[in-house]
């Protein structure tokens, strides 16, 4: 009789949880993000133990790589990728994206090599185990002004011993399917543009600031071309975008 009772309570609150998550927008938001943010959590425990036998190591990437690939397809986005071929450089390159959330993850790993060091925020670190996983994993963990600092002295050096190129990735607004204010999580898509390289070859550090902002410049041009069209795509127009922190 207890079991009885106990499995039709189990239904009821599924059907009770699939009818909120059906017609419940602010329910759907929450649902959302707390099961993106619970996976990564739950993903970290799971892997901790494989990665901390390699130890830091870069190559920590493809195991990251492969538990959160599937996360997009649970959120309901599509992620449409352009310019895949500019990523297709021997020697190394320096990746700047803009950033929005959480979701940034999902593209992250849909489009970074394998190998490669991430810079990311000192927070991350005290995220429970997925600070430790990400720094297995070789993540850079800076303050931001420390980061924005660390990417400039890359470049700068960069300029000077090696001409490593610089690559901007521009991924488009979430406000048409991601809204924090209204509480909105719905399905949609994300695209995100990799530009060509821009080439630091016979430039020196006095140029690194004007590079800077020329690379800024064109990242916010494209983050605008690429929300609207995919805000026209999705039936809504892409009011006051979620302008990145490149922006």
């Amino acid at each position: 009789m207890a079991l009885s009772l106990g499995l039709t309570n189990l239904i009821l609150f599924f059907v009770a949880g699939s009818l909120l998550y059906y017609y419940s927008a602010t329910f759907r938001y929450y649902f959302k993000v707390c099961f993106l943010n619970g996976w990564m959590l739950g993903m970290s425990l799971v892997v901790l133990p494989v990665v901390a036998l390699r130890g830091r190591d870069v190559a920590n990437m493809r195991v990251l790589r492969f538990v959160m690939l599937p996360v997009k397809y649970i959120l309901g986005l599509e992620i449409r990728v352009q310019g895949a071929t500019n990523l297709n450089l021997k020697g190394p390159y320096v990746v700047v994206a803009n950033h929005q959330g959480n979701v940034d993850f999902l593209g992250m790993f849909q489009i970074l090599p394998e190998r490669c060091t991430v810079i990311a925020k000192r927070e991350l670190f005290y995220l429970f185990t997925i600070g430790l996983v990400c720094w297995l994993s070789g993540f850079l963990l800076v303050d931001f002004k420390e980061a924005m600092d660390s990417i400039v002295s890359v470049t700068a050096d960069s300029l000077v011993q090696d001409n490593v190129p610089v690559i901007p990735v521009v991924m488009s607004s979430y406000q048409h399917f991601l809204k924090e204010k209204t509480k909105r999580f719905t399905s949609g898509e994300v695209t995100i543009r990799i530009l060509p390289p821009v080439s630091t070859k016979g430039l020196g550090p006095a140029n690194v600031l004007e590079l800077t902002k020329r690379v800024q410049e064109t990242m916010c041009f494209t983050f605008d071309e690429i929300s609207g069209d995919v805000g026209s795509k999705s039936g809504s127009k892409p009011d006051n975008h979620q302008r990145s922190d490149i922006c």
